[in-house]
């Protein structure tokens, strides 16, 4: 039987290329391929779609699947798929499905259906609106359970720790032979955090445009959004990420090093200078709300509070919230959140990294004041008595209380590096000076004596150690003058 091969008589159009489609799915399921080398041995046969042809013409025959003792191969998949591709490779092309038509049919396959979140490809969302989802591309849409599986029911062998609202558990994705690193956040309701689902999935839709549609996307040390789930009262993002864990629970390890330390803090400087570049607050930072990527990079996970351009606004009810431990002592009195709110925290976190310090809630009793990484700060390098500061209008707090217990004395600025770190290779005694200074001027009781992080960007690439070890401590990305991100620094 002589066949008519596409396009000999000059003519191309769409079914052209859903020929070419079907030589590529017949090549796919039956593991053919046409090669130059082979033109002698195998004569027309060569042509993957010859041999399919004659394949069929045979009765009592059908084409070989290889493939059919794989773990996901379904005998009825391997006869629709087969139609589809002898479809598109119809001698007359008016006979070829177009390519719309193969997309559905393959849908319809039943390992598609069984394993949608490995198999379909990442779709747009929210363009078409609902639930309120801001526009975002290149994301999947998950069920609920799907996530569970991707965290062995959300196991507490996966669990890494909270977030402000909810919890974040370490994840596996099976592609196939391939397996994906990921790490799940789910959002719950939890003790003085607990909230509207309103707010959740507004939190939720804030995050998604940060992530995908914002000036920040793609930043190195912003998580990669990969997808969601926005389930009536059951949210989720997952990310491409295999951390080593949070920053919270690095802090306090040996093998955590001075290197690394000074790696984290630059970068994370960077990132916040950037936030801030663009008129956004973050509000909540905490050392729990950094993962600490395999290259030793931070990547911030976290962002329920985050207002500024195109964010909203600061709700009244949340002007007292934020990360336990990391809250500028001013918010609690007089609710006003800047950037240098922001400041104050950074500098928390950067005395928790050169004096190996958390807050941790487990040891209030035990510590005391103490816990708070800043007071402890205050109280080892001592604060000048303030003469001139009142605030009116509102009660002082007792965490204010706390801090002006313990100011009284005047301000010594020493090296506030843990010992252990001080012995560290590539420890600088000069840099343990400098960054203590750095780091209490960020969590000085004037928020207009505290630098912006611009300022801290700059003293921190002073440092002798980051001089001297730049192809592994500056970040990836700097921000321009303009406010914009530019790649190649080196």
């Amino acid at each position: 039987m002589k066949r008519r091969v596409s396009g000999e008589n000059g003519a191309w159009s769409d079914k052209s290329d859903v020929f070419s489609y079907g030589v590529i799915l017949l090549g796919l399921i039956a593991k053919r391929v046409f090669d130059l080398k082979k033109a002698n041995d195998l004569g027309e046969l060569n042509a993957v779609y010859i041999w399919a042809w004659m394949e069929n013409e045979e009765p009592n025959k059908k084409p070989q699947c290889s493939l059919k003792s794989d773990q996901y191969f379904d005998a009825g998949d391997g006869v629709e798929i087969t139609k589809l591709a002898m479809r598109c490779v119809e001698d007359n092309p008016e006979r070829r499905p177009r390519m719309k038509e193969v997309v559905c049919c393959l849908r319809e396959l039943n390992v598609v259906k069984k394993s949608s979140h490995v198999v379909l490809p990442k779709m747009s969302v929210g363009s078409s609106g609902g639930d309120g989802m801001e526009s975002a591309t290149d994301l999947v849409e998950y069920n609920y359970e799907v996530l569970a599986s991707f965290t062995g029911g959300f196991c507490e062998e996966n669990f890494i720790g909270d977030s402000l609202y909810g919890k974040v558990f370490r994840g596996k994705i099976q592609q196939g032979w391939k397996t994906q690193e990921v790490v799940v956040k789910i959002w719950v309701n939890c003790g003085r955090f607990a909230t509207a689902p309103e707010l959740q999935k507004s939190r939720l839709n804030n995050e998604i445009k940060l992530l995908t549609n914002s000036g920040l996307k793609g930043h190195p040390n912003l998580v990669k959004l990969i997808g969601f789930c926005c389930e009536t009262e059951r949210l989720g993002l997952v990310y491409e990420l295999k951390p080593l864990d949070t920053l919270e629970k690095l802090i306090l390890h040996d093998d955590f090093t001075w290197l690394a330390r000074i790696k984290v803090a630059l970068e994370f400087a960077c990132l916040l200078e950037c936030l801030h570049d663009q008129q956004l607050l973050h509000r909540s930072i905490g050392a729990a709300h950094l993962m600490i990527d395999q290259a030793f990079s931070p990547r911030l996970f976290d962002f329920p509070m985050l207002v500024g351009e195109g964010f909203g606004e600061i709700s009244l009810r949340e002007y007292d919230l934020g990360s336990d431990g990391y809250i500028d002592p001013l918010i609690s009195l007089t609710g006003a959140w800047s950037n240098k709110t922001d400041v104050f925290a950074f500098g928390v976190v950067l005395l928790g990294l050169i004096a190996k310090r958390v807050f941790d809630l487990k040891k209030r009793k035990e510590l005391g004041i103490l816990n708070y990484v800043h007071i402890w700060a205050w109280t080892e390098c001592g604060k000048p008595q303030s003469k001139n500061f009142r605030v009116k209008e509102k009660p002082q707090s007792k965490l204010w209380g706390m801090f002006k217990k313990h100011k009284e004395s005047q301000l010594i600025i020493k090296s506030l590096v843990d010992k252990s770190l001080e012995n560290a290779e590539h420890f600088n005694a000069g840099d343990g000076v400098e960054i203590t200074k750095l780091a209490m001027r960020c969590v000085d009781e004037y928020p207009e004596q505290r630098p912006t992080m611009k300022e801290v960007v700059r003293c921190l690439r002073e440092l002798d150690v980051v001089k001297k070890f730049s192809c592994f401590v500056l970040p990836k990305m700097s921000v321009a003058s303009s406010g914009g991100v530019v790649p190649g620094l080196t």
